[in-house]
């Protein structure tokens, strides 16, 4: 980034600036088309799991190698009988559902059904005292977290619903459980998102008190966030790194908090470069040279911590290391490429109300020794055009 050359190409002119722009915006598009929905390749499971030398974790393999098959995930069905006669409503639910789940058009993922129909010596465990309620287990082969699972435990639900009759019913279990947990956990990472749109936008506001001009952070991160996510997919599709959706929700808390840091830093020198430079080309410039050692150590360190998570034993904070280092080297990249070109490309725009230039007498004054500071002379009479 100390190249006068390369930041010439960045930021010699308006179209080369609009260029480079454009160039990020292409790289996005094209990567989001190739690249696999983040989603898709996430492993919630393996990242929820304890450290592989834990007791548990040990018990676990010696469950599967001695009894082999044992380890499908459970989904419940509660059913209550309605009406004068609860228990034989029902009885008549459960006989219907467990026809449904037995026969050729059950989901891929069901096993088996067990319910009073099927393993009738198990009825004192499966019908309430009253004999008004009675539960049907369902075990689910796949991960909780693969969404193929969640859409069989989604159809369980309706062949169920579709069943009882008038009697309720209610899907519940590990199975359940799980498939409702990852639901709430994905409408919680929009709703993350937005808060902090929010809330970043009105500080940078109250800052810069120029609408373009708190923007510039804004798009810098949802770019830099966009080129993360779909190279971290690429990669986690490949099986070189692993994203859950705790990583996924931490990553984007953490590229709003650099990518501000870094858009302030940049924006603000280049506020104080206009000053003493009224070429707004050459003032971006400077401030892309005085701003590179520190934005560049902060990146450099903030990706050292990371990769230090590799060496954790628990496979959460194993898996944070990569996919956050990766997305904190491209901000880095994306605030020396995409925030000085975008906002010389609106120069005097996103300079704000308190950013102007000096006066043209105002070099000579100060060599002179006669300058006053250049906020004495209060702001001009009309703010410099782009």
């Amino acid at each position: 980034m100390n190249s006068p050359a390369l930041l010439r190409c960045l930021l010699g002119s308006k179209k080369r600036a609009a260029v480079v722009v454009a160039f990020w915006v292409l790289i996005a598009g094209l990567l989001a088309g190739v690249a696999p929905a983040l989603e898709s390749v996430e492993d919630n499971a393996s990242a929820n799991l304890p450290p592989a030398a834990s007791d548990s974790m040990k018990a676990r393999d010696l469950v599967r190698a001695q009894l082999p098959g044992q380890d499908a995930t459970p989904a419940i069905i509660v059913v209550r009988g309605k009406g004068t006669d609860a228990a034989a409503s029902a009885t008549q639910a459960v006989a219907a559902i467990t026809s449904a789940l037995s026969g050729t058009s059950r989901p891929d993922h069901v096993v088996s059904v067990v319910s009073t129909v099927t393993a009738p010596d198990a009825a004192a465990e499966l019908i309430s005292q009253d004999r008004g309620a009675q539960l049907v287990i369902v075990p689910m082969k796949g991960s909780p977290s693969d969404e193929s699972f969640q859409n069989a435990v989604d159809k369980v639900r309706d062949l169920a619903s579709d069943r009882a009759g008038p009697a309720d019913v209610a899907v519940t279990g590990p199975a359940g459980i799980a498939t409702d947990t990852v639901k709430v956990f994905s409408g919680g990472d929009k709703i993350l998102l937005l808060a902090t749109i929010v809330l970043v936008l009105i500080i940078l506001l109250a800052i810069y008190r120029s609408p373009l001009m708190a923007l510039v952070p804004l798009l810098a991160v949802g770019v830099a966030m966009r080129v993360a996510e779909t190279l971290g997919a690429i990669l986690a599709d490949a099986g070189v790194l692993t994203v859950s959706s705790q990583t996924a929700s931490i990553m984007t808390v953490l590229l709003f908090g650099v990518g501000t840091d870094y858009a302030l830093i940049i924006t603000a020198r280049y506020r104080e470069t206009l000053l003493d430079e009224p070429d707004r080309a050459r003032a971006m410039q400077t401030a892309v040279r005085r701003t590179a050692e520190s934005v560049l150590a902060s990146a450099s360190t903030i990706v050292l911590a990371m990769f230090a998570l590799l060496v954790a034993v628990s496979p959460a904070l194993h898996g944070f290391g990569p996919y956050l280092a990766l997305g904190v080297a491209v901000m880095a990249l994306v605030a020396f490429t995409f925030i000085p070109p975008w906002s010389s490309f609106w120069a005097g725009a996103c300079s704000g109300p308190g950013a102007w230039t000096r006066p043209p007498n105002a070099v000579a004054a100060q060599a002179s020794g006669t300058a006053s500071p250049p906020w004495s002379h209060g702001p001009p009479s009309r703010w410099p055009r782009p």
